[in-house]
């Protein structure tokens, strides 16, 4: 999902500080006072749950949309490589001691910045059950950006974890577990010195300057892919008009459709009908106009131009 679009546009009354200023009631038809008349907004989480996943509904079709729109002009290359960071040693335990996070570090801060890498899973291989945490860190910053808490079992333990993050703004990444007695993974990253070892103690601001050099009892499955991510975010003020469509679309699609919405009864369907053909309309022609005067730069991995389609001058 396009993090930077999480937020960007508000509902007033309900999400109430969009980094963009800009309220989804701007748009004519748009209004929240049905939407909350139930009770009060402060005392009612609904609203905001719900208006959370008619944003994200909104985000990943408008996602499908740019990348649609992307195929006109560049040959499309979604996975550039996946792999697993290591395999199991039957014979030896690694024993960290107790109160440290121990895993693997993905520094890929000199790959492309539109590329994304996905974790997709943690393996871990127990000689007795215990139970543990996944977490994944920021190791720029010290965020905790994941966690998750595992039932652990005597055996192999393959947790999912399904996160994908954009190399523009994380580039250092840190996929631990807090102390157990695994057996030991042996190291055999695909990319060395790109992918290491590591341990550091929970106390500590988890940085990557900060990581010890140590082996580790788990693997963790990964993807390396393209991502649009950085480039609509880096043109978040291009994008805007048309996201800010695509949300209204959305919104009224769900105050006519959805259980959801439709016990506050915020507009009747013949009016729902006739905003979201006056919306589609706006939108198709804000993106399409967006995209016909918009420049991009080929970087030879994920916008490689489609000279069959386009021979137009790509610059910065």
């Amino acid at each position: 999902m396009i993090d930077c679009l999480v937020g960007h546009i508000g509902l007033k009354r309900v999400a109430k500080n969009p980094t963009s200023d800009v309220f989804i009631n701007d748009l004519n038809g748009i209004t929240t006072n049905q939407f909350e008349s139930t009770r009060e907004i402060d005392e009612n989480d609904g609203l905001l749950s719900s208006w959370t996943t008619l944003e994200g509904r909104a985000i990943r079709s408008f996602e499908m949309d740019i990348k649609f729109n992307l195929k006109k002009y560049f040959k499309n290359h979604q996975t550039i490589s996946t792999g697993l960071t290591g395999f199991v040693d039957d014979n030896e335990l690694a024993d960290h001691g107790s109160g440290k996070y121990a895993g693997w570090l993905f520094d890929v801060s000199t790959f492309a910045q539109a590329l994304k890498i996905e974790i997709n899973d943690i393996r871990v291989t127990l000689a007795n059950a215990q139970n543990f945490n996944v977490k994944i860190f920021d190791a720029n910053t010290g965020e905790e950006l994941f966690t998750k808490a595992v039932i652990g079992v005597a055996g192999i333990n393959i947790v999912k974890i399904l996160q994908s993050y954009a190399i523009y703004n994380h580039n250092k990444i840190f996929v631990a577990y807090d102390t157990v007695i695994p057996i030991r993974i042996f190291n055999n990253p695909l990319v060395p010195g790109v992918i290491s070892q590591g341990s550091i103690a929970t106390t500590s601001t988890v940085l990557a300057k900060n990581i010890g050099a140590s082996e580790v009892g788990m693997a963790v499955g990964y993807n390396v892919k393209c991502s649009i991510e950085e480039f609509v975010c880096s043109r978040l003020e291009l994008f805007l008009e048309p996201f800010l469509r695509k949300l209204g679309i959305e919104f009224l699609k769900a105050s006519r459709d959805s259980d959801d919405f439709s016990r506050y009864n915020l507009l009747d369907t013949e009016q729902s009908n006739e905003l979201i053909t006056e919306f589609t309309a706006e939108y198709k022609d804000l993106l399409n106009s967006t995209f016909e005067d918009l420049q991009v730069p080929d970087d030879g991995i994920c916008f490689i131009c489609n000279k069959a389609i386009s021979k137009r001058v790509l610059i910065p």
